[in-house]
């Protein structure tokens, strides 16, 4: 069980580091 957990938390990091740094392009290619 607490393993299952810390693989969904690994995963959510995953899914979400890319989608943070899509929008940090995102931004700054606005302001430039």
């Amino acid at each position: 069980m607490k393993n299952l957990l810390k693989f969904n938390l690994f995963a959510a990091l995953m899914l979400s580091i890319p989608a943070f740094a899509v929008d940090g392009m995102a931004v700054i290619d606005m302001r430039t």
